[in-house]
């Protein structure tokens, strides 16, 4: 059936960036976070997907003993929703893979999940069901990946990334840092990556109240991510930070710019930017932004965002 795309009256997205306050810059060598504040929220009734991987009600393997590429298939077993962020790893059964688009997977349903490899050289099983260990996408994957899958959505209304962008990616952040990985792994970049990017982590611990973030390195903004709900934001503080620095070329540490005036600025353009809005794979809608300034997606459910990531298009 082909898909309508649909137009709202309001901007969702960009109401909820425009209401963000910034906070105090926080930096750490050569990344500077400036928190995210507004309104407060009750929580979302949500399990991220590693808490769910850990209660073992989300249940995700091969979409068949052959298995298939850009296919999983999820099992939300238990009684609440799960949010899975777009670029979150999978790691075991045929081969590793990120998820393509931030997923709202309904309690008590099954679906198929539009993902990406990021484990090249593997096509073995390795254990039944797929586990976590804490990583996502990288920021140029991430912002790679949902440039090609915007453009998938708007040619064709599917989920489908750019497979061998995925892996030109992945080989490019590899002669960066550098690494070897027999599989061509994701996942090793972060296990010779975890000191470092830890120690990020530590320094820049999520304030009480925080929303989200932007990130600055080298005086420019390399994006922003934004929660419903500080709870939610602080499950997954550790593993957004991270994935800014992993894979990064370096700079000069601490370039001399106020680095709250270059969020403001980059938050108010985002606040102007209307989104293209698409049916969401499970619950919600799933918001694009693909201009030449900005690339960006977001899931809104009941009208509320719940995660938005925000990216220079450069």
């Amino acid at each position: 059936m082909e898909e309508v795309r649909e137009h709202q009256p309001g901007n969702v997205v960009g109401d909820t960036i425009g209401r963000l306050r910034c906070g105090d810059a926080k930096t750490h060598g050569e990344i500077t976070i400036i928190p995210l504040f507004g309104n407060g929220r009750t929580p979302a009734q949500v399990l991220t997907m590693d808490e769910a991987l850990r209660e073992q009600t989300l249940k995700v393997r091969e979409i068949s003993e052959s298995g298939s590429v850009p296919e999983l298939y999820l099992a939300n077993e238990g009684d609440k929703p799960v949010l899975i962020i777009d670029g979150e790893e999978l790691v075991g059964a045929r081969q590793n893979r990120i998820l393509n688009s931030t997923l709202l997977v309904a309690a008590g349903v099954h679906i198929k999940a539009p993902v990406s490899c990021c484990e090249r050289g593997r096509w073995q099983s390795r254990s039944r069901h797929f586990g976590s260990k804490g990583n996502m996408a990288f920021m140029q994957l991430r912002k790679s990946a949902i440039h090609s899958v915007s453009h998938s959505l708007k040619c064709s209304g599917s989920h489908s990334s750019d497979q061998n962008l995925v892996w030109r990616e992945i080989d490019k952040a590899m002669s960066v840092c550098p690494v070897s990985s027999p599989t061509s792994a994701m996942e090793h970049l972060y296990d010779t990556q975890t000191p470092q990017a830890d120690a990020v982590v530590d320094a820049l611990k999520p304030e009480p109240r925080q929303l989200g973030h932007v990130v600055i390195t080298d005086g420019r903004v390399q994006g922003a991510d934004v929660f419903h709900d500080s709870e939610l934001y602080g499950k997954l503080h550790r593993k957004l930070v991270r994935s800014y620095t992993v894979a990064r070329t370096k700079g000069d540490e601490a370039c001399c710019v106020n680095s709250r005036d270059l969020a403001e600025q980059f938050l108010a353009i985002a606040s102007r930017v209307r989104s293209e809005v698409h049916p969401g794979i499970s619950l919600g809608r799933d918001h694009r932004i693909d201009t030449p300034v900005l690339l960006g997606a977001a899931l809104e459910h009941d009208n509320e965002i719940l995660f938005a990531e925000i990216f220079p298009n450069d």
